[in-house]
């Protein structure tokens, strides 16, 4: 893993346990030494998932999967919400949360 850089994405960090946010994404990941616990934070829609939600925990996990230096995931909810499930006003837009396991 990178100094002071996110293993999921990249982006400079302070370093473990901060929070650490990517504008406009509905992901949030945190690092505590080897575990990365990732956040679905979309309150409006009690976490349900769509299309770019999907495809973010999609890069997350490749990228926990990739980092050596990880051992354990979690998935959780922000705002007291595990997830709803599939976000169905998404899919009934087009929007749904199916992505190809290649990637997005």
């Amino acid at each position: 893993m990178l100094a002071n850089r996110c293993s999921v994405c990249q982006n400079a960090w302070d370093g473990p346990g901060e929070r650490h946010y990517r504008p406009a994404m509905t992901v949030h990941t945190e690092i505590h030494d080897s575990v990365l616990v990732v956040t679905i934070d979309r309150p409006e829609r009690r976490n349900a998932v769509d299309g770019p939600t999907a495809t973010e925990l999609f890069e997350a996990f490749t990228a926990f999967e990739e980092d050596d230096s990880l051992s354990v995931a979690i998935l959780t909810g922000a705002n007291g919400t595990f997830c709803a499930g599939a976000d169905l006003k998404a899919i009934s837009t087009g929007n749904g949360n199916r992505i190809d396991r290649t990637g997005p």
